[in-house]
């Protein structure tokens, strides 16, 4: 969570709300997957239309999913104990909001992210890669992924890494074909990821502008 959410300038107790929100959904839509309800090479399309909000004409219709239940008081509590342990501080730039109190992930939540090894990195990226594909033959999600690069640590010959890190080019789909919600911009990043918290997504625009982070094209693709 605080991998995904610490990637703005900041996040609020909405904002996590919404992440455990979909997560729930995206956990049960795994348990209709092993129940032979569903598909799972479709799983992860599934996950994209129905973990942002609580219906989904397409999606719990089609499996019986129920309602997500409310995540407010969850939210409140595990914000909480993140200050008490001091894994996120209040954010100097939006502490006097009257509203809701923004916050960041302090150095010390990059301690939390254990080592793996080359075999597993290299799982990570392959099945990366088979939901960029599942992304682009997808008609109904906002955007298509037209590049992925590596970069960092992976691309040298250590077995003991923390992070895959992936830089990514979207376009966006026809608007007329794409649907409209309240994460258009996050909801294919946040399918490709998949929730794990070994990738660690870029822009191609940061490798563009920051020529010693290097990189290699491992995907492109051309929409029709």
């Amino acid at each position: 969570m605080l991998r995904e959410l610490g990637r703005g300038d900041y996040f609020t107790v909405a904002s996590v709300e919404a992440f455990l929100r979909m997560k729930l959904w995206s956990d049960h839509v795994d348990d209709l997957a092993k129940l032979g309800k569903i598909s799972p090479n479709v799983r992860h399309l599934h996950k994209a239309s129905g973990g942002r909000t609580n219906s989904s004409r397409n999606v719990t219709s089609l499996i019986g999913a129920n309602r997500i239940p409310d995540q407010a008081i969850a939210a409140r509590a595990l914000v909480e104990q993140l200050l008490k342990d001091g894994i996120i501080a209040a954010s100097a730039r939006f502490s006097d909001c009257q509203e809701q109190v923004a916050y960041q992930p302090t150095r010390r939540a990059a301690r939390f992210v254990p080592r793996i090894n080359r075999a597993k990195a290299e799982k990570l990226l392959a099945d990366f890669l088979q939901c960029v594909e599942e992304v682009n033959a997808h008609p109904d999600l906002p955007h298509w992924v037209t590049e992925v690069r590596v970069f960092g640590s992976y691309l040298n010959d250590r077995d003991n890494l923390g992070e895959i890190d992936l830089a990514i080019k979207k376009e966006r789909r026809p608007a007329s074909d794409s649907i409209s919600d309240g994460y258009p911009e996050r909801l294919v990043a946040l399918l490709l990821k998949g929730g794990s918290r070994h990738i660690a997504m870029h822009s191609i625009a940061e490798l563009d502008e920051n020529f010693e982070f290097g990189g290699k094209t491992i995907y492109t693709f051309a929409p029709v």
